[in-house]
């Protein structure tokens, strides 16, 4: 279930600028690692130590080919493949590693996850908090 709640918002630019109201995701609690070895081990035959291994693992070798300039592929998933930005130069002469100005990981998803995301259903939170509408 997707939550989210209702945000007012001030806006200067379009054909209709002013007070408008949008959709805003409401995140539940982070999932953390050791939760979702716990979560893995209680529906496999896996201890949880094994799948925190297993889970290290994985971390460490996308971790190292993505530094290595190589895209991970997790066919369910999606892809994690490295991306750098750049300063743009006049000359070929000039381009140097000091002309990369960030370098990331950028996670792609695959088809079948964004179709499993498109089709989760949205629920509207009911919350009172200052900024946010009901």
């Amino acid at each position: 279930m997707i939550n989210f709640v209702t945000v007012k918002r001030m806006i200067s630019v379009g054909s209709a600028p002013g007070e408008k109201f949008l959709a805003r995701l409401f995140r539940g609690p982070m999932v953390s690692q050791n939760e979702l070895c716990s979560f893995i081990s209680e529906s496999t035959t896996l201890s949880r130590g094994e799948v925190k291994l297993v889970v290290d693992q994985l971390q460490f070798y996308i971790r190292k080919f993505c530094s290595n300039s190589q895209a991970v592929k997790l066919d369910d998933l999606g892809i994690f493949a490295p991306r750098i930005q750049v300063k743009v130069v006049n000359t070929a002469d000039e381009v140097t590693a000091d002309t990369i100005r960030r370098k990331s990981v950028q996670f792609r998803p695959c088809v079948e996850l964004q179709n499993y995301m498109n089709r989760a259903e949205s629920q509207k939170k009911d919350l009172t908090i200052q900024g946010l509408q009901q």
